[in-house]
């Protein structure tokens, strides 16, 4: 099984020994994906025993997860071997259907549709917030380098975290640096609105902003 090439081999035992031997080789898009889900079907296959090579193996399993006539196996590549130097995809695909004959693979756990979708997003989730820490990394040794000290002690008056608002307002000054204070924290806020605009954060109207402020006003003078 290759990032290209998918060999199939398909033994046809007589309840003895194997009198029939099929090879035939598919591409891994979705249609040669189904060819090999119905060249199997019309060999009347039951059991079909795979590779586990990197992520490759995965379309072939969802797709031949549909046909509920097949038990599927995912075997780890270190399980079996080959014959040293006769190693090919065709004696491979025959070795892996010999042993499957026999029941001598063992199979890896693979776990529900549901539960690989949610493996999925978790994984993402996860690489998201890498990527988020590794920015303000980033931005943290930036800051540093241009002697603007960051830290978690707040009774000194130092950023304790690396919050956009807070950031933009620490470099106001060494961005703008020949305008007003008043008029670079301005710019900053405006800085912060457009890169919370393009990463999807939820933004309000003027009006929104003016009633949300008359509400905090009223609740204000009422407390």
């Amino acid at each position: 099984m290759h990032k290209k090439s998918i060999v199939a081999c398909v033994l046809v035992w007589d309840g003895k020994q194997a009198v029939e031997e099929r090879k035939k080789e598919f591409g891994t898009m979705r249609r040669e994906l189904e060819r090999l889900r119905f060249w199997l079907m019309a060999c009347k296959v039951d059991a079909v025993a795979m590779e586990a090579t990197g992520v490759y193996w995965k379309p072939v399993w969802n797709v031949l997860e549909q046909q509920k006539q097949f038990q599927l196996k995912l075997i780890n590549a270190q399980h079996f071997h080959g014959v040293d130097g006769q190693k090919t995809d065709q004696a491979d695909a025959a070795w892996l259907a010999e042993l499957l004959q026999c029941g001598l693979l063992k199979s890896s756990f693979v776990p529900p549709q549901e539960i690989r979708e949610l493996r999925d997003l978790t994984r993402v989730r996860v690489a998201l917030l890498e990527d988020q820490n590794r920015v303000q990394n980033r931005i943290e040794k930036i800051l540093e380098d241009a002697n603007i000290k960051l830290g978690s002690d707040h009774e000194r008056g130092v950023m304790g975290d690396l919050s956009g608002d807070k950031v933009c307002n620490a470099a106001a000054p060494v961005v703008h640096p020949t305008r007003s204070e008043p008029a670079a924290r301005r710019s900053s806020k405006r800085s912060s609105k457009a890169i919370k605009t393009r990463a999807g954060w939820p933004t309000m109207r003027r009006g929104d902003y003016a009633r949300s402020a008359r509400n905090w006003r009223s609740h204000s003078a009422g407390g």
